[in-house]
């Protein structure tokens, strides 16, 4: 089967649509499907799935600072007045972009067109439906639901993108039945959704020694600690409520009871307004087996998330590494996630801090929700396990 992966950007493989990319792109070549990635921009050339063709409309550096200045300047004026997504207009109103879409489907002779998020929907569904090809879109989260953490523009130009996608495609997924109740709120048909969980390699949690978990641990200053980490890109809004809510609200309560507990946060953009001797900003982490390091290095992972759709690739993360979790009701949205069987679920603050101190307190409380976590994980969340999954619904539309 030839699958064509249409996406607004081929980023780094962390997180939110680069996740789902790397995940879907790498699981159907290993499946044995011949897959072709296209899109409209290009951050990370040195990135990429083995046995993927890759088509790229546009590099990084070029659209952002070249191409938008020189032939769009009164759009992308206009974009940043209204802090608004410019290249996504620019995507689906770009002529040559359109045509380029079509003429490497037709060259691929794709059997289907998978579109990662609705920001390429208008485009990429049109593309398909005028070479008669199925088009599945695939929905991490809602962007247009308030929720979301959008401002009011983009959510305005997301509705616009969604509707058009939920009127064009074939087969929508969506990612929890929290989520199919936005979709079918919106209108959209209930025999047209299917589910489709998010997925997370974890293969890199496989291969690693003790002796590395303690040299990082070592080189992070964690050594005679107890550790809590946060895994989010911190430009994501609800990321950045989280880290002022472990910085106000949680940190000065666990400090209070475990005086040597550190807070790990992982992610790119680290707010500076957070400094404490608590916490540890790394940064982005770029590779797997380094990423993987730094979540078995911590204790326990935390998700104190107010807003957002979808399902935290963050406590999947956590799942798959075998460690116990904390997380408000909003965090562990969409997932199979037991209070007190594989999770720790609380929404006051006051108790939220209590639970991470019992379960730093507690080795075998930790032990017990990080196995039932993993099986979890295993069970509904793997990358083969969904993948296997995706493809019994692309041949549905087939």
């Amino acid at each position: 089967m030839k699958v064509s992966i249409v996406t607004f950007e081929n980023a780094y493989y962390r997180g939110g649509t680069s996740e789902l990319l790397f995940n879907y792109s790498a699981g159907l070549t290993e499946k044995g499907h011949a897959t072709l990635v296209i899109a409209f921009i290009n951050r990370y050339l040195e990135e990429g799935v083995k046995g993927v063709t890759y088509r790229y409309y546009h590099d990084y550096s070029q659209t952002i600072y070249s191409k938008l200045t020189t032939h769009v300047s009164i759009l992308k004026a206009l974009a940043n007045f209204l802090r608004v997504n410019g290249n996504a207009i620019r995507m689906n109103l770009d002529v040559k972009f359109y045509n380029f879409l079509k003429a490497n489907l037709i060259e691929f002779d794709a059997d289907v067109v998978l579109i990662l998020t609705c920001w390429p929907a208008p485009v990429a569904t049109l593309a398909a439906r005028s070479l008669k090809i199925p088009a599945v879109l695939s929905l991490g989260c809602i962007e247009s639901d308030p929720r979301h953490g959008l401002n009011t523009p983009n959510r305005i130009l997301a509705r616009l993108s969604e509707n058009i996608g939920f009127h064009f495609s074939t087969m929508i997924t969506a990612v929890s039945e929290e989520d199919k109740k936005i979709l079918t709120s919106k209108g959209v048909p209930k025999d047209k959704i299917e589910l489709l969980p998010n997925c997370i390699d974890d293969t890199k949690y496989r291969y690693v020694s003790q002796h590395e978990i303690e040299e990082t641990r070592r080189k992070l200053g964690i050594t005679e600690c107890s550790t809590i980490i946060f895994v989010g890109g911190l430009s994501y809004r609800p990321n950045r409520l989280a880290v002022k809510r472990i910085y106000e609200k949680i940190m000065p309560r666990v400090l209070n009871e475990i005086p040597n507990c550190k807070f790990l946060i992982v992610g790119e953009n680290p707010p500076l307004e957070y400094k404490h001797p608590a916490i540890i900003f790394t940064g982005p982490i770029h590779g797997e087996k380094e990423f993987a390091l730094h979540v078995l290095a911590a204790d326990a992972g935390i998700a104190p998330i107010e807003m957002g759709t979808g399902t935290r690739l963050k406590i999947l993360e956590y799942f798959a590494a075998g460690r116990a979790v904390v997380s408000t009701t909003i965090g562990a949205m969409g997932l199979h996630a037991e209070n007190g069987e594989n999770i720790l679920i609380a929404d006051n603050y006051i108790d939220f801090s209590k639970k991470v101190v019992c379960l730093l307190k507690n080795s075998a409380e930790r032990e017990r929700l990080g196995e039932n976590a993993k099986k979890t994980f295993t069970d509904c969340y793997c990358r083969d396990v969904v993948i296997s999954r995706l493809m019994k619904l692309i041949k549905q539309v087939l």
